[in-house]
């Protein structure tokens, strides 16, 4: 912090250390050695930027973590070029975990096209391959990332996707994680990996909070992770992480933006998949976003999920939040509940099965997410299959744009069929069109509908006549008022698998 003698400028660039109510005083002399003195406060607050929608730059760049023949995995990496005007060509760049081996392609992308990137097919990439990819391209995109399960013993296990979430196109140096767990229920245990995205190397640091009390568990120092690089977290064998326990965390790095997504794997399969188990319920960590959030699709005993809510808290002090359910169809409020105090960085986690906490049994609706005083939150939801114990994980959403591009959208692929709700927070209801393409950039369907207030609008496409079987591409969903929408394309067999949140990218 200065002050300029000459004209009482006084300035200051805070980072993200700072955050939080400084108390300041300025002390000022004359030529007599008089003083006089002033105390002020100044709050420094970090700049929100939606997560699930990427910063299309005048040359977009969206990051993802990719596999081949690693951990068990291979990723599918789909770029859709979201313009309606010119054909794009996109750079992909591979940067190997731990070692300064990079690689780059380009691919030419159709306007409104569709490309699949299988990485068992890279043969360039070697044996195996863990590390990250940059994307960059000359027209506006967007990505979604799968990774698929492989060479498993058992074959009714090979070639699902376990789980999916959107590239990293926001960058931040603080993220979130509302929902880690380990040995849950003897079932689940969370993977954690955390991503450089800047430049330079930076430091970070960890911060995890037990959702049971709210209070600190512990926090980390790790030393600094190299631009392009990661670190995975060990929670399965890291003792300081109590047992049958769920919690949060916050991640800082005072140099570089960050990326990070988390997953659970499931021990009802470790017989068959011995090295991780079933990994299932994939999210991404979220800057903190807004005091008002909408969760598309929650569920008690309802088509055989049922859901689990973990609200956190993203601000500097405590805070309560709301939950009010609604029918899919809109209309007067279920239910609502109430949080008790959450401590910043904590979490307040909701498993929807008990009518304290949800509606009757057979809900199948969303829920509209409100914090008190306008402290900020973020939320994920997993969604888990009774049957299976498995299933899919998103997270929270606010509408912010009008114009909302999908990828990966499927009609009897493997087996799956992609649902898409679409949600808004107008006061009246808005009607929307979805334009789907198939991977040529066509025109393969049109559909209108329209969303109730406080409601989804659903649509599958096997229910669209028009969508031919094995149908792949995209969806784009305008409206004339800020729109966002839940993708959900699960297996058939086992109830898991895709699924990813995205708020509209146009204003």
């Amino acid at each position: 912090m200065q002050l300029d003698s000459t004209d009482g400028l006084l300035t200051w660039s805070p980072d993200i250390n700072h955050i939080g109510t400084h108390t300041i005083r300025l002390v000022v002399f004359d030529r007599e050695g008089q003083l006089a003195s002033h105390w002020f406060e100044m709050t420094v607050e970090q700049k929100i930027t939606d997560p699930y929608t990427p910063e299309f730059y005048e040359a977009p760049v969206l990051f993802a973590p990719v596999y081949r023949r690693t951990a068990d995995f291979d990723s599918e990496l789909v770029l859709v070029n979201t313009s309606e005007v010119t054909t794009g060509t996109a750079e992909l760049t591979y940067f190997k975990d731990n070692s300064s081996f990079s690689i780059s392609e380009n691919i030419v992308l159709a306007k409104r096209g569709q490309q699949t990137i299988h990485t068992l097919n890279k043969t360039m990439l070697g044996t195996s391959f863990s590390g990250l990819v940059r994307v960059t391209a000359d027209v506006p995109i967007a990505m979604a990332v799968h990774n698929e399960r492989i060479n498993v013993d058992d074959p009714a296990h090979d070639t699902n996707d376990s789980f999916c979430y959107p590239a990293f196109g926001t960058a931040s140096n603080r993220l979130f994680i509302p929902l880690l767990e380990k040995n849950r229920d003897l079932l689940y245990t969370s993977g954690l990996t955390i991503i450089n995205l800047g430049e330079d190397s930076t430091p970070i640091s960890i911060t995890f909070y037990n959702s049971l009390n709210g209070l600190q568990l512990f926090e980390d120092q790790y030393p600094p992770i190299q631009a392009s690089q990661n670190v995975d977290i060990p929670i399965r064998i890291d003792a300081r992480f109590p047992d049958n326990s769920r919690f949060s965390a916050v991640i800082t790095a005072p140099d570089a933006p960050l990326a990070a997504y988390a997953f659970s794997d499931s021990n009802v399969f470790r017989s068959a998949l011995p090295d991780v188990g079933l990994r299932a319920f994939g999210t991404i960590a979220q800057p903190a976003h807004s005091s008002r959030l909408i969760l598309p699709w929650v569920a008690h005993a309802a088509n055989g999920y049922t859901s689990t809510l973990a609200i956190q808290n993203a601000g500097t002090v405590a805070t309560g939040c709301t939950i009010t359910y609604y029918a899919s169809t809109g209309g007067s409020a279920l239910k609502t509940v109430t949080s008790p105090s959450i401590q910043p960085g904590a979490s307040w986690i909701v498993k929807n099965d008990d009518t304290t906490t949800t509606p009757e049994a057979g809900f199948d609706g969303l829920a509209m997410l409100e914090s008190e005083n306008d402290g900020r939150i973020v939320a994920t939801v997993f969604q888990n299959h009774d049957e299976q114990r498995i299933g899919m994980g998103y997270n929270g959403i606010m509408p912010q744009g009008r114009v909302l591009h999908l990828p990966a959208i499927y009609k009897d692929v493997k087996g799956r069929q992609t649902c898409i709700r679409v949600v808004h927070d107008h006061a009246l209801a808005v009607e929307a069109g979805i334009d789907f393409h198939a991977e040529n950039g066509d025109l393969a369907a049109h559909q209108v509908v329209t969303v109730p207030v406080r409601g989804w609008a659903k649509l599958c496409t096997a229910e669209i006549a028009a969508l031919t079987s094995g149908f792949t591409g995209s969806a784009i969903i305008t409206a004339d008022q800020p729109i966002a929408a839940l993708v959900t394309s699960p297996s058939p067999t086992e109830q898991r698998g895709l699924a990813y949140s995205m708020s509209g990218t146009t204003p």
